[in-house]
């Protein structure tokens, strides 16, 4: 698909399905109603993934395969600007660093991207000079998108809306707000307007970025996608791939220079922020596992 149509939903009839537990006939309806498919029709729906916030699904046409995400329940406590999301993912599409978004609607919570074939990022990949050339050229392609049409990610907001989501009497609740406190001068400085900002995924991990078919790197799910300072984006990916200096430098340094004392705060950041995920996801599934890497990511910033 080589553009981007925001179409209306119109009124229509749920086709005959075969019976499937992991299937939202809600969602279904939203899906089917689309005129998306009076060129192309649908030919099934697989059910993907369920996060806290959202569930997933592939769709195959006639013609094509597409992505879906759906907001489901739990989406509305973490204050994400749908709207945003899809006009950065659209940028980034536009130099074949995303997939292209096909459809969005934000009230309704859903939005319906091209689906790409491909192979999902091996850790151990990372240490291939094939991949750092790759790499080198997403950063800069990345940092290079314009960011005169968007306001800053107010970190101060969205720490704070993620904080409300824990219970006082949360074993965790304490700890994190006194980490919260040792990071509010690093978050207010965040959620200002600054020159280096620049258009950040924020969420590159391996399950996130996308060997294609014709060995493009592309990154998925741009929901966390945001205007901010490089180095949270790359704080959080130094962190997911278990990095060294020596590498990220390789990555970046045809792009900026690494003040190494301040992105250690950065990286501090990030597994705080990290901390606040799993500490909220496992209250809302009961999850002591998630609990317990909550726990572990705090003790370890001491």
């Amino acid at each position: 698909m080589s553009s981007c149509v925001f179409m209306d939903t119109v009124p229509g009839k749920l086709p005959w399905l075969r019976k499937n537990p992991l299937l939202n006939n809600i969602h279904l309806e939203k899906i089917y109603g689309l005129k998306l498919w009076n060129t192309e029709p649908i030919l099934e729906i697989n059910s993907l993934t369920s996060s806290l916030s959202n569930d997933t699904y592939c769709i195959v046409t006639t013609e094509h395969k597409y992505f879906a995400r759906f907001d489901n329940i739990n989406a509305h406590l973490f204050s994400r600007d749908r709207s945003v999301e899809a006009h950065l993912q659209k940028l980034a599409a536009e130099v074949n660093l995303a997939p292209q978004p096909i459809f969005r609607d934000i009230h309704q919570g859903f939005i319906i991207s091209e689906y790409i074939e491909g192979d999902t990022l091996k850790i151990e990949q990372m240490e291939h000079p094939s991949t750092h050339i790759k790499f080198k050229k997403f950063f800069q392609d990345l940092y290079e998108l314009p960011t005169n049409s968007f306001e800053v990610l107010d970190l101060e907001y969205l720490v704070e809306s993620y904080f409300n989501q824990l219970p006082s009497s949360h074993a965790l609740y304490a700890p994190i707000r006194q980490r919260q406190i040792r990071f509010a001068p690093l978050l207010k400085q965040l959620s200002q307007p600054q020159q280096t900002n620049k258009i950040c995924h924020l969420d590159l991990s391996a399950d996130n970025l996308l060997f294609t078919k014709n060995s493009d790197l592309m990154a998925l799910d741009w929901e966390y996608a945001a205007l901010s300072h490089p180095y949270l984006d790359l704080a959080i990916f130094y962190r997911n791939f278990n990095l060294n200096k020596e590498t990220l430098i390789t990555l970046t340094s045809h792009i900026f220079m690494i003040d190494w004392d301040i992105f250690a705060l950065y990286l501090d950041l990030s597994q705080w922020l990290d901390a606040l995920w799993f500490a909220i996801r496992g209250n809302y599934w009961k999850d002591d596992s998630n609990i317990k890497l909550a726990k572990a990511l705090i003790q370890a910033l001491d």
